[in-house]
């Protein structure tokens, strides 16, 4: 079973203290509003620099695309492996 990480009561405050929350709440909302759209933009722009990386590499074959499929491996092991540091298991960091 899992819950939710606010404990919403809204629904049995008084009107008065509704009112109060409400702006509170509208503010939140636009601030994940705003959050979203950012994420969304670096995903966007992400997507593009990847598609013009794709552009640029020139197509490989035989010995030598198994060459940069290799290195591609190797470099992407390493950075799982050699993470900055503060990164981690052990500085409690996921």
């Amino acid at each position: 079973m899992s819950f939710d990480t606010r404990f919403d009561v809204y629904e049995f405050c008084s009107e008065s203290l509704k009112k109060s929350l409400d702006q509170g709440r509208q503010f939140e909302e636009k601030m994940l509003e705003e959050q979203e759209r950012l994420r969304n933009e670096k995903t966007s722009q992400d997507v593009e620099m990847e598609e013009q990386k794709a552009d640029n590499k020139p197509q490989l074959t035989g010995k030598a695309a198994r060459a940069q499929m290799k290195m591609d491996r190797v470099e992407k092991e390493d950075k799982r492996l050699y993470r900055p540091h503060g990164e981690g298991l052990d500085t409690g960091l996921y």
